[in-house]
């Protein structure tokens, strides 16, 4: 089982990787045509919500007790799936509508 701290710097890694690639996926969506721009503007907008809500999680996570902290995994784990289909939605906008 991973400790409170592996868990967290798990979910900011992927946070941090997720970040890196919306910064790709911004100039990849800048060369696309109009149409692709509009959908990808609209869901990066969706996305970095989605992360500021996902970032406000792992604070909450971190300050939980060190007791109690595996309560709230379940939360951040629909959350999670829930930021990767989003994620992967707006990847697919990008690449597939060039």
């Amino acid at each position: 089982m991973k400790s409170k701290k592996e868990y967290i710097d798990e979910l900011n890694e992927r946070l941090n990787q997720w970040r890196a690639k919306m910064k790709e996926l911004e100039s990849r969506a800048a060369e696309a045509p109009e149409e692709s721009r509009k959908k990808y503007a609209e869901l990066a907008e969706k996305l970095e919500a989605k992360m500021v809500e996902a970032d406000k999680a792992v604070e909450k996570l971190n300050a939980a007790a060190d007791t109690d902290w595996e309560s709230h995994k379940e939360k951040v784990e629909k959350l999670w799936k829930d930021l990767g289909d989003l994620f992967a939605d707006t990847l697919s906008t990008v690449t597939t509508e060039r």
